[in-house]
């Protein structure tokens, strides 16, 4: 499982980078925000992409929280998350790191957002089958 933490509302996972791909958990630090009104995989600014061995795949016209439409260059990249290697759609974005439901959906098996607690809880596929 992974642990995160709510901060300014936003509910947040810790992320960082090693050997080319996006590594999720543990005390990194970079933070991704868990937007579930954001249907794709992984978002990542232009200065976080360049860092990650991706494959570019195209571009898909995304919309925004605001209603307005932008097309974003679309990738394929690996995230290591609890030991295991996911594959998963990763686009660019000017804004910060989020984390979205085609990724949850694809590695979790529940994801709690708990106010009081200002805690969040990412458990993997993986752990269910343990």
């Amino acid at each position: 499982r992974i642990l995160g933490r709510i901060e300014a509302h936003e509910p947040w996972l810790p992320g960082g980078i090693r050997e080319g791909r996006i590594v999720l958990g543990g005390r990194s630090r970079m933070r991704l925000i868990v937007d579930t009104g954001f249907t794709g995989g992984l978002a990542l600014p232009e200065h976080v992409l360049g860092r990650l061995r991706l494959d570019e795949v195209g571009a898909e016209p995304y919309i925004l929280a605001d209603g307005s439409t932008m097309i974003a260059r679309v990738y394929e990249g690996e995230v290591v998350l609890g030991g295991e290697v996911y594959t998963t759609e990763i686009v660019s974005s000017e804004g910060d790191p989020l984390v979205g439901m085609q990724f949850i959906e694809e590695v979790a098996t529940s994801l709690v957002i708990n106010p009081r607690r200002r805690q969040v809880v990412l458990t993997t596929s993986r752990e269910r089958r343990d």
